[in-house]
């Protein structure tokens, strides 16, 4: 089933099954623009067979990041991500734009001063900034930064946007009781909760065309005392699927407990290929709407049980894909039946999920450079070099952020803050 194409209900049609999931690159250039260096990774990731393309985080807020070097949406649909959009989808692979903002989930060095649905810190809070409740003002002017940017996105070519409500970042923490303890419109029950998510899902619609793909990512679960419950995904899933979205896509965890990395897991669901597969067979029992499942597929029988089974319709790939870009192509053509796994030395303790994905990010920036990526290293050196990029990451963006014109300042009623 892998080779077989796939129509959503937009009508999008790609080529095969799978799909190039999201990883957080930090590739852009200061504006947030797409530059030479993503040309090159999207351009070997659609020459590599997978026939959906997912970007990482695209920050609707561009004072608010995940990180330094994030993409941002204040220039779509320019010339930048036209040029990126063209690179990326040859033949019949199909790239869309993955729409997020951080909300508290971002460390301190890049967010200072992080917005939430409450004022509930991370544990780690040496590392990450206490929050600031949002006002109701600034989660309406935020809706329509979601729908704003998918437009964009739309002009500049790329064939649809997802919604990203998972792994902790603020639409989903709108979701979770354990952060979301308002008492306004915005809280109190699952209903409450979601109307963000909801109400960003009916603005980006509203926005676009019939044929443009919308999309949104929902994590299985927290996995985290007094997160979101498993079944109140299924009723999240319920809720939006009576609106006109194209495809949920299923993974898990949050920076607290990276369950997408196989941290935090019990024992059997860890060793288990698609870590979230038997969650998804619970969700898809509340929608009809298409499931892509994202989390631990790494051999080609095991996407194809996947699929077999009816739990999805699409599997996610993403680390493997950082480790083999043209991993998807040899699976189809059936020269390899898995993917690599990386050989790591990783800390012990928080740091081992940092370590492994700061490898993760530096096989990524060998391929933007026209290199091949390395299945065996240190994860603590990997961590260190990249906490040093990181700091020149940041010496770019906020010398860019001090000369911008005033035209590019954020929308008002959008909290916003100063490097």
């Amino acid at each position: 089933m892998l080779e077989q194409p796939f129509t959503f209900p937009c009508g999008l049609t790609i080529g095969n099954r799978i799909a190039k999931a999201s990883m957080t690159e930090r590739l852009a250039e200061p504006d947030g623009t797409p530059g030479i260096k993503l040309l090159r990774l999207y351009q070997a990731f659609a020459k590599g067979g997978a026939g959906l393309i997912l970007s990482g985080n695209v920050a609707v807020d561009p004072d608010h990041l995940e990180g330094y070097g994030n993409m941002t949406s204040e220039h779509l649909p320019g010339s930048a991500f036209a040029e990126l959009a063209r690179h990326a989808q040859v033949g019949s692979a199909r790239m869309l734009l993955q729409l997020n903002h951080p909300g508290r989930q971002a460390m301190r060095d890049v967010d200072s001063a992080p917005v939430a649905p409450s004022a509930v810190p991370l544990q780690a809070k040496r590392f990450f900034a206490m929050p600031r409740e949002m006002t109701d003002g600034e989660i309406v002017s935020l809706i329509a930064r979601f729908a704003e940017a998918a437009e964009g996105a739309e002009r500049a070519g790329f064939a649809g946007v997802e919604i990203h409500a998972a792994h902790g970042y603020l639409l989903s923490q709108f979701l979770s009781p354990n952060i979301n303890r308002r008492t306004d419109r915005w809280g109190g029950d699952i209903a409450g909760r979601a109307r963000l998510l909801h109400q960003v899902i009916c603005a980006v619609r509203a926005r676009v065309g019939k044929g443009f793909a919308v999309g949104i990512k929902l994590n299985a679960g927290d996995f985290v005392s007094g997160g979101l419950a498993l079944e109140d995904v299924a009723a999240v899933a319920k809720t939006v699927s009576k609106e006109q979205i194209d495809f949920i896509e299923l993974s898990g965890g949050t920076f607290e407990r990276p369950a997408s990395f196989g941290y935090g897991l019990s024992p059997s669901t860890a060793k288990r290929e698609g870590y979230f597969i038997e969650m998804a067979r619970i969700v898809r029992d509340s929608t009809a709407v298409p499931m892509i499942v994202t989390g631990g597929f790494r051999t080609r029988d095991g996407m194809e049980s996947a699929l077999q089974s009816g739990a999805c319709d699409l599997v996610g790939l993403a680390r493997p894909l950082a480790l083999a870009p043209d991993l998807p192509a040899r699976l189809l053509d059936g020269s390899v039946e898995y993917g690599s796994v990386a050989d790591l030395r990783l800390p012990r303790g928080p740091a081992a999920s940092l370590a492994e994905l700061s490898w993760y990010r530096e096989q990524l920036l060998a391929i933007s450079k026209g290199g091949s990526p390395r299945v065996r290293g240190n994860g603590s050196v990997a961590l260190i070099r990249t906490l040093l990029r990181d700091r020149w990451l940041k010496f770019k963006h906020v010398r860019y952020r001090n000369r911008r014109p005033a035209a590019a300042r954020p929308l008002p009623g959008v909290a916003s803050r100063q490097p």
